[in-house]
């Protein structure tokens, strides 16, 4: 149950925001009570697949991608019987459904302006291939991936990881502390020896990340350590030996 409630309360949040997240629930509970024809039978495939994905998935909301058409049916469900009312249920609906289709619509905006720009670990990669010298040995917490780190030469810099307590690299390279060492800060956390080593021999020199924005709002995501989010759009970090 553990990883449906985080799927729910993680993905499925920022993926759909919290506006329509809790429509959905009001729908879904909505659902329940009512239990139509119509209701059961919708009900009677979201509930099997959801746990199935929430918990057999790694959670990010595109495994489920395919499921979200009916939560959202489960919005309409409940949002046309509040519309199929009169006097004020009928204006409270009308007002749910203005505020939330405005905050969706800015929201999907601010994630799509943000995906079209140039991913973060490339501008990250161009400034380390300017900045820092050529010959010099950059440290990552494992071996580098493009899914957490901008990527650099290997031809160019003498690239090292930190795995079981040590550093690793090309075999011309001895134990000693890297000159730099790159850090996506909501991807991965860092052992408890080597935060002590990089608190006490590093400083940081720069730092990269990004928030969703348009029309200056800007979306400050509560869930940005979480896997889903962390890995569209990490929080790097880049310090250099003292």
């Amino acid at each position: 149950l553990e990883h449906c409630f985080y799927y729910f309360r993680v993905s499925l949040a920022t993926g759909f925001g919290w506006p329509l997240l809790i429509v959905i629930t009001v729908g879904l509970l909505y659902s329940l009570y009512k239990r139509e024809k119509r209701d059961i039978l919708l009900l009677s495939f979201i509930f099997p697949c959801f746990f199935y994905i929430s918990a057999t998935t790694y959670n990010c909301i595109h495994y489920g991608i395919w499921l979200l058409p009916f939560l959202i049916l489960l919005a309409a469900r409940v949002i046309g019987a509040g519309l199929e009312k009169r006097g004020v249920v009928r204006w409270v609906t009308l007002t749910i459904l203005l505020a939330v289709s405005i905050y969706t619509f800015i929201y999907s905006l601010a994630c799509d302006r943000l995906f079209v720009e140039e991913d973060i670990r490339t501008t990250c990669g161009k400034w380390m291939a300017t900045n820092i010298e050529p010959g010099a040995s950059i440290g990552y917490i494992c071996q580098p991936t493009p899914f957490a780190a901008p990527l650099v030469n290997p031809f160019k810099y003498k690239v090292r990881w930190w795995e079981e307590d040590k550093w690793w690299g090309e075999k011309d390279l001895d134990n000693s502390l890297p000159q730099y060492f790159v850090w996506a800060k909501n991807v991965h956390s860092l052992p408890e020896g080597l935060w002590r080593i990089i608190k006490s021999q590093y400083q940081e020199i720069k730092q990269f990340d990004k928030l969703p924005s348009v029309f200056g709002i800007k979306f400050k995501n509560e869930n940005e350590k979480d896997y889903p989010w962390s890995i569209l759009n990490p929080n790097i970090a880049i310090y250099k030996l003292k």
